[in-house]
């Protein structure tokens, strides 16, 4: 009778063991801001801006308003 019990608890502490794993992932938000300017220090609208993430291998590109 202890033995099932031991075994019962063992797989029920297993099942939740594996399954914490993929719950204890982090969000990371974040944001840019800035003004894209011309050597004479004005506004740019339309310039294309593009931020990379190296270390997840991904890019995000964005037109200027």
């Amino acid at each position: 009778m202890k033995r099932s019990i031991y075994v019962g608890l063992a797989v029920i502490w297993l099942v939740f063991g594996l399954n914490t794993s993929s719950t204890q992932a982090q969000a990371v938000f974040g944001s840019i801001l800035g003004t894209v300017t011309d050597a004479q220090g004005n506004a740019v609208t339309g310039a294309k801006v593009t931020v990379t993430s190296v270390t997840k291998n991904t890019a995000y590109e964005a037109i200027t308003n």
